[in-house]
């Protein structure tokens, strides 16, 4: 598509060939049962997209944080089996392998016929092999495809195996419907807003690798580039949630805040605190 300058569902050939699709499947969960199920309703325009194109469609996704290796709590059966109530009468199976990739997988990858459907088990179930894009686990995922679609945003800053390192091993790569959607988005927005516009800062983990000046988000927002008589994209960038530690970090400012995961918050050289102001 125009503008979008990257490879997208549309432009490739998938009749025959083993999709890997890495989608965001964290949804949340309470005693094993979804109590949102809006990521997956997300993911479906790109998987009835292959699925319709005859594509043998592999899903992945991480759910949650295991920390003390494979747990039950973690697994994607959950969201494999409301997957299938959504694309009925498609054929899903969930292959649940600790392992995430094994002989076992390997085995359904090679019986599935066109249009079908497989969920893999929680990425994270490798534990550092997945989260430091570990290039044995990376090579595992790869061999399972012939193409590799990303249509998980909500992951797309994470370098990891199954985001990042198994682009390195599949020859064809493209992004689904809801990459491209939300990278139009966010394209236009910072672009060309529809003023008045602010942008609202928030989160956990995407937002402080975004303060890092290495990726500078943030400067890319106030940055002085405008066809408007208006000289900045957004004067005013409100922060909230968790974010706001990384402000208040800043021994040049005084403000409380509270931690829900006592993570350190952390100063960023480059970010210029001192034209930031605390409301609250």
């Amino acid at each position: 598509m125009a503008g979008l300058n990257k490879v997208t569902v549309d432009d490739i050939d998938v009749k025959g060939k083993k999709v890997l699709v890495r989608v965001d499947f964290n949804v949340p969960m309470k005693d094993g049962v979804i109590t949102n199920d809006n990521r997956i309703q997300a993911a479906l325009p790109t998987i009835k997209k292959l699925v319709s194109e005859g594509g043998k469609v592999i899903l992945c996704s991480h759910l949650g944080k295991p920390k003390n290796g494979p747990e039950a709590k973690f697994s994607l059966k959950a969201a494999a089996e409301r997957l299938a109530e959504l694309v009925a009468p498609t054929k899903v199976t969930f292959v649940p392998s600790d392992k995430v990739v094994d002989d076992s997988v390997k085995a359904a990858v090679d019986a599935m016929q066109d249009g079908e459907i497989i969920v893999l088990e929680n990425t994270r179930f490798r534990g550092a092999e997945e989260t430091k894009n570990g290039e044995e686990f990376s090579k595992e995922l790869a061999s399972l495809a012939d193409v590799f679609v990303m249509d998980a945003f909500g992951s797309a800053h994470r370098a990891h195996a199954s985001t990042a390192g198994v682009t390195k091993f599949v020859k064809t790569t493209a992004v689904g419907y809801l990459m491209q959607k939300e990278i139009q988005f966010l394209g236009n927005a910072v672009e060309d807003p529809v003023r008045p516009f602010v942008a609202i800062l928030g989160g956990r983990g995407a937002l402080f690798v975004r303060l890092n000046p290495r990726t500078p988000l943030v400067p890319q927002l106030g940055k002085k580039e405008c066809c408007r008589p208006d000289p900045c994209r957004f004067p005013t960038i409100p922060f909230c949630g968790p974010a706001v530690r990384q402000f208040c970090a800043s021994p040049a400012k005084n403000c409380r805040y509270g931690s829900s995961d006592g993570e350190p918050a952390q100063v960023f050289h480059g970010v210029n605190y001192e034209k930031m102001e605390y409301i609250g």
